[in-house]
């Protein structure tokens, strides 16, 4: 595989993208430049973490893709994140969201939340989450939405904006 070509195809589909996101949004021009960015910076950071992102996929049996959009969107790749309503570390998970995966599949070791801050606890904890809440609700989607909003909120504006955020990451992931 030539490099050099597959870098120019990446070039001309990430500017036919920025001028397809400028002629479709109401966002300058700059806007949309630097909103793409941080999009980039944060498919960086979260690229970081593969190997962890991989062994959570395989153990809980969900995509990569997935559980990098959901870093992405959570916490932009910071492991230091902390959320309004309590949420801690790259997943931004719950207390009673810990307290579910504990149950679950810690029994024996269960994590306290301060645990989350290391990527490895939260990748891993998140994957189980959303396998748990997939188990209930029976589509990715509406685990996806549930993790935001809440198993009984799944049909709000608020999760489904949620879900477009997840989708659309996880097609650049």
């Amino acid at each position: 595989m030539d490099v050099r070509k597959e870098m120019k195809k990446y070039i001309v589909i990430v500017a036919i993208v920025l001028v397809l996101l400028i002629m479709i949004s109401k966002k300058s021009e700059s806007e949309v430049i630097s909103t793409f960015k941080t999009s980039q910076a944060t498919i960086n950071k979260v690229n970081t973490y593969q190997s962890l992102i991989s062994n959570a996929s395989q153990a809980h049996n969900i995509p990569v893709s997935r559980i990098k959009a959901h870093i992405a969107v959570e916490s932009a790749g910071n492991p230091n994140a902390n959320g309004s309503a309590g949420e801690v570390g790259l997943m931004q998970m719950k207390a009673a969201a810990l307290q579910d995966v504990n149950k679950r599949f810690l029994s024996n070791a269960p994590l306290k939340l301060f645990d989350l801050y290391e990527a490895g606890y939260s990748i891993a904890s998140g994957a189980a989450y959303l396998r748990i809440l997939f188990e209930q609700l029976g589509t990715l989607d509406k685990a996806s939405m549930a993790y935001n909003s809440g198993a009984d909120n799944i049909s709000s504006k608020k999760a489904k904006t949620y879900l477009e955020k997840i989708l659309a990451y996880e097609k650049l992931l």
